[in-house]
């Protein structure tokens, strides 16, 4: 085979103590093959000293596993005496990474690359080989998912023979070149953990076993879009013992991509009683077949679950409209509710505030940007004014559009005809003067570049983003680790009112006919959604103390936001909480609507075709209606 040039990263396996939910299963063990173990952890500590690994002297297997979140990029590598099983972790398969490598010398498997949302796989062309007392898999072939390009392959992996190094090697030839950080960790209490796993000697297809949560005999399935969901489940059992002794909550997650999640919940509530979920989430950018749309008979109405005063305690929760309106079916009944607020600001670089605008003070920049006109005027302007001091205002045409959309008062459809709200009209007009006028880097989000404009990456600094609290925490201060940007940014209003993103909790009506489901379910979705206390999930998520992490984030209830300490050292110790609160007077969902799928990518797209000369503003319009007709819009 062809030998690539390669990057290898080098990570200590290292010692530190980790607590172990164990899962609870009745599963007999195949015969035919060796199940791989490998330990969750929900705790961790400081690194200590390095460990020697040890061989198993029952089945040849050395188990490594890591903390969750630490940008490893893997979940376990468990060695044996003929292969070797690499898991990648979730945050790994949400950024489209190859997921899985495995090799069998014993019975001449290839290596595999495996995409387990579409069980389709990548042969390699080499063996798993022993070489040096080490263990290399290399994998060059092509694939045979268009999911999985040979451009950001995952090229192999070396493990010392005493394991207290393991060498991860990438294709220098991939487009995305990711740095693995953190540590390995030699696990010394084994523990069964289904996951997604490669059935060896049947067939080539991925199936998701659910992993377990608690000890009882009463089970309640769960199925999420990651482990956030979970790791509540195992607060919510730390703090009601009684709960944990008497359900076992079985649960799986899957990512979005491609629809992935969205497909397998739909199968799982057709399927009916035994593997429909009992509690379920869906995101705001699909929110609407499970709330109004198709799927929308399958959930539970929160007046059912938790009483007819369910209204008057979301007043008194200080929860936002535009997240009580979205989770609410055709019937004006509440069916779900989101744990997080995800209304928008305006977070900017402060130095370059102080330059331009003469402070970074908030108010300054309110002014500037024109906060809280529900225009574009004064931004346009403050864009005029960066751009003859050698800044952009804003990385691309994508961080404009999340405001413009989310700010639409009207659907694409009203009255069962076709529409287009002022909102939109206007964001035309402005994404063709920023291009035109060079006010942004003309980026696109999620890419590179993107992330690159956040840490002064790029030639020309950018001045800000619009976003919510996640952005702040989970995209730009990651990017600002350890660089001069970081502690440089503030937050102010916004000039339009905005929301971007969010996760609602659903039960299943099924629950309603079992007590002691509903029981569960009832008692969860208070806790996570309308609990206010010091001990409620949303007092924790707000003031950091909710997992490891310890990220400070803005949550649906403004009673409990305005009672937590939101101080940053991202934002140079500001609050943001206050900022948030305010600006969630201005949002609205009233545009979402069920033609969104087919209308909001292709309008982001024939908009910046228009706004970079490709197309005329006649023929977007016309390819906009000739759209519509096709999603079935009367125009």
């Amino acid at each position: 085979m062809k030998v690539c040039k390669r990057i290898i990263a080098t990570i200590l396996a290292t010692a530190m103590s980790m607590s172990v939910v164990a899962c609870k299963s009745d599963e007999t063990q195949d015969t035919t093959t060796e199940k791989a173990v490998v330990t969750e952890t929900t705790e961790t500590t400081a690194p200590t000293e390095t460990t020697e690994a040890t061989t198993s002297a029952a089945n040849g297997a050395v188990i490594y596993s890591y903390p969750e979140g630490s940008y490893i990029g893997l979940e376990s590598i468990s060695v044996y005496e003929d292969h070797v099983d690499v898991v990648f972790d979730q945050n790994t398969l949400d950024q489209s990474i190859p997921y899985i490598v495995k090799n069998s010398v014993e019975f001449g498997y290839c290596g595999l690359l495996v995409n387990p949302y579409t069980s389709k796989y990548v042969e390699c062309d080499s063996q798993l080989v022993c070489e040096n007392g080490k263990y290399v898999v290399s994998a060059t072939a092509q694939s045979l998912d268009s999911n999985l390009s040979l451009t950001s392959c995952f090229a192999g992996l070396r493990l010392s023979s005493d394991g207290s190094n393991l060498e991860i090697e990438v294709d220098q030839t991939s487009t995305h070149v990711y740095s693995y950080e953190g540590f390995l960790t030699q696990s010394e209490e084994e523990q069964t953990f289904s996951s997604y796993r490669w059935s060896e000697k049947t067939e080539r297809v991925w199936r998701p076993e659910p992993n377990c949560l608690g000890s009882g005999d009463i089970e309640i399935m769960v199925y999420a879009v990651s482990h956030e969901v979970p790791n509540m489940i195992i607060q919510f059992m730390n703090q009601n013992p009684d709960m944990e002794a008497k359900y076992i909550v079985k649960y799986m997650y899957c990512n979005n991509d491609g629809q992935a999640y969205e497909t397998r919940l739909n199968a799982f509530l057709q399927a009916g009683e035994g593997t429909a979920p009992d509690l379920y989430i869906a995101e705001a950018d699909y929110i609407f077949p499970y709330t109004q749309g198709e799927f929308s008979q399958y959930a539970a109405t929160y007046e059912d679950l938790l009483g007819a005063d369910v209204m008057n305690r979301i007043k008194e929760a200080g929860i936002a409209d535009y997240s009580v309106n979205l989770g609410t079916n055709a019937d004006g009944k509440l069916v779900a509710l989101a744990y997080q607020s995800t209304v928008g600001a305006f977070i900017y670089r402060r130095s370059i505030a102080k330059e331009v605008f003469g402070s970074d003070d908030p108010a300054t920049v309110e002014t500037a940007i024109g906060a809280g006109t529900q225009s574009w005027d004064k931004f346009l302007e403050a864009a005029e004014t960066l751009k003859g001091k050698g800044y952009a205002i804003v990385s691309g045409l994508d961080d404009l559009y999340q405001v413009s959309d989310k700010a639409c008062k009207t659907p694409w459809v009203v009255d069962g005809k076709f529409n287009i709200d002022k909102e939109r009209t206007a964001y035309i007009d402005l994404a063709e003067k920023v291009i035109a006028n060079n006010y942004s880097n003309d980026t696109d989000s999620w890419q590179l570049e993107w992330y690159a404009d956040m840490s002064d990456e790029n030639e020309r600094k950018v001045f800000g983003w619009f976003g919510p609290c996640w952005l702040i925490n989970y995209i730009i201060a990651p990017q600002c680790k350890d660089k001069a940007a970081f502690g440089d940014y503030a937050v102010c209003k916004p000039n339009l009112g905005f929301w971007w993103g969010g996760s609602w909790l659903f039960a299943n009506a099924q629950v309603l006919d079992d007590a002691d489901k509903k029981e569960f379910c009832a008692k969860f979705i208070e806790w996570v959604t309308l609990d206010t206390s010091e001990t409620g999930l949303l007092y924790n998520f707000a003031n950091g103390t909710y997992d490891w992490t310890s990220a400070k984030d803005t949550v649906s209830s403004s009673v409990v936001l305005a009672k937590s300490y939101g101080t940053m050292d991202f934002l140079s110790g500001q609050d943001p909480f206050t900022i948030f609160i305010d600006a969630a007077s201005s949002t609205t969902s009233s545009g979402v609507c069920w033609a969104d799928a087919d209308m909001n990518a292709f309008f982001t797209e024939k908009v910046s075709e228009y706004a970079h000369g490709k197309i005329s503003k006649d023929e977007l319009m016309e390819q906009l209606s000739r759209k519509a007709e096709e999603a079935g819009i009367e125009v």
